[in-house]
């Protein structure tokens, strides 16, 4: 995992900028196998792109960046 601590609000911030949505659309959680992912929550009809775009994004973040305790 990236050495540079972010806390999951920056980190919703950075994923949200990255797929286009709003901030608060985005959380961030504590994952025991990743460190951290996202959750969007976005409408029905835009769920599976969004989450694709943000699963996407958290893969390349994670590569610099990991959650903050």
């Amino acid at each position: 995992m990236a050495g540079v601590k972010k806390t999951a609000k920056e980190l919703a911030e950075m994923v949200a900028d990255e797929i286009g949505v709003h901030v608060s659309a985005v959380k961030v959680f504590k994952d025991k196998t990743y460190g951290w992912r996202p959750e969007v929550y976005v409408a029905p009809q835009h769920a599976e792109t969004i989450k694709q775009a943000a699963d996407e994004a958290a893969r390349e973040l994670r590569t610099k960046y990991a959650l903050a305790d």
